[in-house]
């Protein structure tokens, strides 16, 4: 009798489980992308943190520094893939640089646009506009804009499944031209709800970077640049606006191997959408 009474819940256990399966492998496709069109204009809040040390000359300098500044985001008028931001309000904070410094700094970076093309994850400044830059580490505000931003799937993807972006982009130091190498690999890891009229996807990634400079000469002087390093970020999109909520990165570099000078640099960037 009992072999016949269990029967039902077996029967009952290889059906949820047959359930189960087919839930997991017909897991929902959505569509990843940005769609800014929805709105005249959007605001986000960029903050960078960096600290590290220096050692030159036979001294070892440690040093920290902060950035936040509002980014103002309007499509561009002469090419409607393509979407701007425009930077307001800059305020930094820093260990090594004096007062009057800071407030040049922040009168450069007032209204510095920055151009984006969100499909090929594109990111530069019109006319090759040049950055200002801090005068350890080359830190400057493209850089940082580049490593936050993710690159979103070509095609409809499912929670875990994974896709490969590689970014090359010109850059210019203090030691001559030189081209920043950008290697992401994204994972899709789940969809979520707030409520019935909200859906997100939570994004992450892994990264390296790293600075070829164009010249021989300039590498021996270069090193107290971080050139190399890796990184690890997280994104939320919505999928009901397409709009990037927020997204947080790390970046932490690695040994520049100079027996004269060498770099230890240690960055976390954060965008958030301010409503």
């Amino acid at each position: 009798m009992q072999g016949k009474r269990r029967r039902p819940f077996r029967i009952a256990l290889y059906l949820l489980a047959a359930l189960h399966l087919l839930l997991f492998s017909c897991r929902e496709r959505v569509s990843i992308h940005l769609d800014f069109s929805q709105a005249s204009t959007w605001r986000y809040l960029l903050g960078v943190d960096i600290n590290g040390s220096l050692y030159a000359d036979d001294s070892l300098r440690e040093f920290s520094s902060s950035l936040r500044t509002y980014l103002q985001g309007n499509i561009s008028a002469h090419d409607q893939n393509s979407i701007y931001f425009l930077t307001d309000q800059p305020r930094i904070s820093s260990d090594f640089l004096n007062d009057i410094e800071k407030k040049n700094l922040e009168l450069e970076l007032e209204h510095v646009k920055l151009l984006i093309s969100p499909k090929e994850g594109a990111l530069y400044t019109p006319d090759n506009h040049t950055l200002p830059a801090i005068n350890i580490g080359e830190w400057d505000l493209l850089r940082n804009f580049t490593k936050v931003l993710p690159v979103l799937p070509e095609n409809k993807v499912s929670p875990g499944e994974r896709w490969e972006r590689e970014r090359e982009f010109p850059l210019e130091t203090k030691y001559g031209d030189a081209i920043g190498h950008l290697y992401q690999v994204f994972k899709f890891d789940s969809l979520f709800s707030l409520d019935s009229s909200t859906e997100f996807a939570a994004l992450s990634w892994i990264y390296s970077y790293k600075i070829e400079m164009r010249s021989y000469d300039s590498i021996a002087q270069s090193l107290n640049i971080p050139l190399s390093g890796n990184g690890e970020g997280t994104a939320v999109i919505d999928l009901k606006q397409h709009k990037i909520r927020k997204a947080h990165v790390r970046f932490d570099s690695e040994p520049t191997g100079g027996n004269q000078s060498e770099i230890k640099w240690n960055e976390t960037i954060h965008l958030e959408i301010v409503e």
